[in-house]
């Protein structure tokens, strides 16, 4: 996490993931806590890979939320077409 600490305004991230397998997921509440306490900004994280799929903070719960997604695009982030989730 360390080279993305100093970016404090962060709202979402895109990333990919590649399993060997499912249980080597390493995309859970505690790994979304941590990243929210560098960011407390962060609502989404949106991932590529095995699955498409976003993270989604749910401010009245306080918990992470987990939503397959059939795909989504770099530049759709950009333009806000997510916004929505």
């Amino acid at each position: 996490m360390e080279p993305i600490a100093d970016l404090k305004n962060l709202i979402s991230i895109d990333g990919a993931m590649r399993l060997h397998k499912p249980e080597d997921d390493p995309w859970g509440q505690q790994l979304l806590v941590r990243l929210e306490a560098v960011h407390p900004k962060l609502r989404k994280v949106f991932l590529k890979g095995d699955e498409t799929c976003v993270w989604i903070l749910r401010g009245d719960s306080g918990t992470w939320e987990r939503r397959c997604l059939r795909e989504f695009s770099e530049w759709g982030l950009v333009c806000g077409e997510y916004d929505y989730l």
